[in-house]
């Protein structure tokens, strides 16, 4: 983890102008995991008037293989009333029938 805050300071320095200590980074970090998981493991709306279904395919970093081609699975749904959105996300190596099967057990 260090390693990679220390690059992550690095590298917001020169996107934001500013250095943040790498306190300040895991902290960050700790808060966005715990808001992530949070997210994840929610109560999910009972009706949905649509659920659209769509895999990404992105390029990214894994510690150790270097950068690689995984797939997002996106699951988006749209309420009676209109309002959109995200029921959840999942990255997985490669988008597959058996992928959609456990997004759609998850649901």
């Amino acid at each position: 983890r260090p390693v990679r805050l220390r690059k992550a300071a690095e590298i917001l320095s020169l996107l934001l102008g500013h250095r943040y200590s790498h306190e300040t980074l895991s902290a960050l970090t700790d808060e966005v995991l715990e808001a992530a998981g949070a997210f994840r493991t929610r109560l999910l709306p009972e009706e949905m008037a649509f659920v659209y279904l769509d895999g990404l395919s992105l390029k990214v970093f894994r510690e150790g293989e270097g950068i690689v081609r995984e797939s997002v699975y996106v699951a988006l749904g749209i309420a009676p009333d209109g309002e959109r959105r995200v029921l959840g996300f999942w990255l997985l190596p490669t988008e597959s029938a058996l992928g959609w099967e456990g997004v759609l057990g998850e649901l």
